[in-house]
């Protein structure tokens, strides 16, 4: 087999899904835990609010950080995923299915025997690995890429 790279595609609309989205909710709650708890005025809202906004948007910091910016194939067949906080490295013999998110639009849900990874189906020359990984293992279900 091939090795290939395939990085995600960066453009406006990617970057703020990416980081513009995840600034504002923190820059939000920032405020909020401020105007709350430092600053409480009559009509501010409880400080258990901004927290509960604190926590999702290190939930969301957290998801974002994991999300894959790489796929790397290599020659053996092992297919890394690659964030800026993990690697997974997974064989193309592994992989189950590849199905989008059901519940959000423009992510893709790769299955294998152990786990399961979330990524945005927006890489340059996804169609070429997709058709690599099922070349090598025909028993993968593709659906929606």
């Amino acid at each position: 087999m091939d090795a290939g790279e395939y990085r995600l595609h960066s453009n406006f609309a990617s970057f703020m899904l990416n980081w513009g989205g995840p600034g504002l909710v923190t820059l939000v709650t920032a405020v909020l835990l401020y105007v709350s708890v430092a600053r409480p005025a009559q009509d501010s809202p409880p400080p258990v609010v901004a927290i509960f906004l604190l926590i999702g948007a290190a939930l969301f910091w957290v998801r974002q950080f994991r999300m894959p910016r790489r796929i790397i194939l290599h020659e053996d067949g092992r297919l890394e995923f690659v964030s800026p906080v993990r690697r997974v490295v997974i064989t193309v013999q592994d992989i189950t299915s590849i199905k989008p998110d059901g519940t959000q639009f423009g992510y893709l849900i790769v299955r294998w025997g152990a786990g399961k990874l979330r990524l945005l189906n927006q890489f340059d020359g996804f169609h070429d690995l997709l058709a690599r990984i099922k070349l090598v293992n025909p028993a993968v279900e593709i659906r929606g890429c």
